[in-house]
């Protein structure tokens, strides 16, 4: 079992090794990769804030009128049920 491990840890480390030596043949390197992902984590939380401060403003002047009609609409069901059949929230 633990040459198991130990054999994986050295194929990882060559992996690694290997993706190194052509990422650096690429001109990749760790700080640019890193500024990379920051940047766009960056951009995607920018996207979704954005999408839901748009999304929440239609939400709430909807939800003027769709929620006192649901109100409505469950209470009117609720008084057609026969007492004994209700059931608990």
């Amino acid at each position: 079992m633990r040459n198991r491990i130990g054999n994986e840890i050295v194929n990882l480390l060559v992996l690694c090794l290997i993706a190194g030596i052509v990422l650096s043949a690429v001109s990749i390197d760790v700080l640019g990769f890193l500024r990379f992902l920051s940047s766009t984590l960056h951009h995607a939380v920018d996207i979704v804030l954005t999408a839901a401060r748009w999304a929440g403003e239609y939400v709430l002047v909807g939800a003027i009128v769709v929620l006192p009609i649901y109100a409505i609409r469950l209470l009117l069901r609720r008084m057609r049920q026969p007492p004994g059949s209700r059931r608990a929230p």
